[in-house]
């Protein structure tokens, strides 16, 4: 890839809001990891879309988005596909019979059941502003959503947002595969931002069941190893983590360029002051 795309503002002056609720959003985090973008790049790329904060305000036509949660995927490729009926039927889960727990608990059932890809994306939609903070998480060998019902009083569907991002999807590709797979494909004028599932702060934390399989230390040292790969080939690639002793050692190794900055936190609900170090890692371009 010789072509650059020229972008030189990377970010719209008023950022788009992601419609999902999502742990670890990095809406207010957009200008500080955009800043370490080329003036130049062909294409923007995120292994671990999540929520998509960063994504939906780049300035770019040629947008990879991939993410090892294929409910989240679905539910992107259903917006894309079926735009306004879908998120009308989206919305017509948003009435006060479906704000108990008793209907919450069926259409939770429900969604852990159905096989029906375009009912199952509204159920996740219905999900996430329902369920306890917005988590997405999974359990049981069958890695049914677990997730308890939250206390709101008027849970409303995210239409707006969704409006906004519906015609910005059309320019996206979409996929559901192994985030080795999207950081191999990366080549020289490629921009890829990692925000996998976080290194735990202390030996005692445990990892998120984000999907059915954890994501674990050796897939932290595997990811560092493929980012480092990819700024080999010419592809900036920037990454955010806890600043924790590993993530150090590994960025270290790797001779990325990191940014450490305070965050807040809330561990179970408990202590809303709670701070925590997280880091970007930047592997700069090779070529």
């Amino acid at each position: 890839m010789d072509n650059a795309d020229d972008s030189t503002n990377p970010i719209d002056t008023k950022h788009i809001k992601p419609f999902f609720k999502w742990a670890g959003n990095k809406y207010h985090l957009i200008e500080k990891i955009t800043k370490y973008f080329p003036t130049k790049y062909n294409r923007y790329i995120e292994p671990f879309v999540g929520a998509g904060a960063v994504a939906f305000n780049i300035q770019c036509n040629n947008i990879l988005i991939n993410d090892s949660n294929k409910d989240l995927i679905n539910t992107y490729l259903c917006l894309q596909q079926y735009k306004e009926s879908f998120i009308a039927d989206c919305n017509n889960m948003f009435i006060t019979e479906n704000n108990t727990l008793e209907q919450y608990t069926l259409l939770r059932k429900e969604f852990n059941e159905t096989t029906d890809i375009y009912r199952k994306s509204i159920l996740f939609v219905y999900l996430n502003r329902h369920c306890f903070n917005g988590l997405c998480r999974y359990s049981g060998k069958k890695g049914n959503f677990n997730v308890p019902m939250g206390r709101y009083k008027n849970p409303q569907c995210p239409i707006k947002q969704m409006t906004t991002i519906m015609p910005i999807l059309n320019n996206f590709k979409i996929k559901n595969v192994d985030y080795k797979e999207i950081l191999t494909d990366s080549d020289k004028g490629d921009i890829v931002y990692c925000d996998p599932p976080y290194l735990p702060l202390s030996d005692t934390s445990s990892f998120t069941s984000y999907t059915k399989e954890d994501f674990l230390a050796k897939e932290h040292i595997e990811l560092a190893m493929l980012c480092y790969q990819a700024s080999i080939r010419g592809a900036t690639v920037i990454v955010s983590n806890h600043w924790t002793p590993l993530s150090e050692q590994l960025y270290t190794t790797y001779k990325a360029e990191c940014e450490t900055f305070e965050v807040k936190r809330v561990i179970s609900g408990r202590d809303s002051n709670f701070k925590a170090q997280e880091v970007l890692a930047v592997f700069k371009a090779k070529k």
